[in-house]
């Protein structure tokens, strides 16, 4: 299981940690690998909040984005609890990559959250607390096989109009035309 939490207010360290202690109860042998933040400066703002660092946690501090989208191909969960999310790129790409969503129901222009509520709502928290982030993790711990390859499979496909073929494509058949119907029209007015 992935957790980026590179600002750990906004992306909702704590309560993460906060899930995960609960949730892992159940799952004594899942690791939570964060991702963002080196282990000193993580347990500083968790131990400033009161929060204990549970058993099971993994810190791998700063990493490249090819070294992160790694780990997003070989997680099964991405666990992201985010109090306001700008667009969702991190979750977007652990979903093209397979991994189960288990998020927040962040505001912001959170793109990744209709997405995951359509892909299977039972992993989307029905609120920002501790409890029900844990409640949709264990849900996704619950999960069947045939399950998780459904979801990805939808997943795979919902995001198709993310790739670079897609785009390519909007901008060839959108965007060149609009643009020279609209050079076209100017140099008629200029004429």
């Amino acid at each position: 299981m992935l957790l980026y939490a590179g600002n750990p207010a906004k992306k909702g360290l704590d309560l993460a940690v906060e899930a995960w202690a609960l949730a892992a109860r159940s799952e004594p042998d899942r690791r939570l690998v964060v991702t963002g933040i080196e282990r000193q400066v993580a347990r500083w703002y968790l131990e400033r909040l009161g929060v204990r660092e549970p058993p099971g946690i993994e810190w791998r501090g700063r990493m490249t984005a090819e070294d992160h989208r790694t780990l997003t191909r070989r997680a099964d969960v991405l666990l992201s609890a985010s109090r306001f999310e700008d667009y969702g790129i991190v979750q977007l790409e652990a979903l093209a990559d397979g991994a189960l969503l288990v998020t927040t129901p962040a505001p912001g222009p959170y793109l990744a959250l209709p997405i995951a509520r359509e892909l299977d709502p039972r992993l989307v928290a029905a609120g920002s607390s501790p409890g029900e982030l844990a409640a949709a993790l264990q849900n996704a711990f619950a999960m069947p096989e045939n399950e998780r390859q459904r979801y990805r499979s939808r997943a795979r496909e919902r995001l198709r109009v993310f790739t670079r073929e897609a785009l390519r494509e909007r901008i060839r058949c959108d965007v060149l035309p609009a643009l020279l119907d609209e050079r076209a029209r100017h140099g008629r007015r200029l004429r």
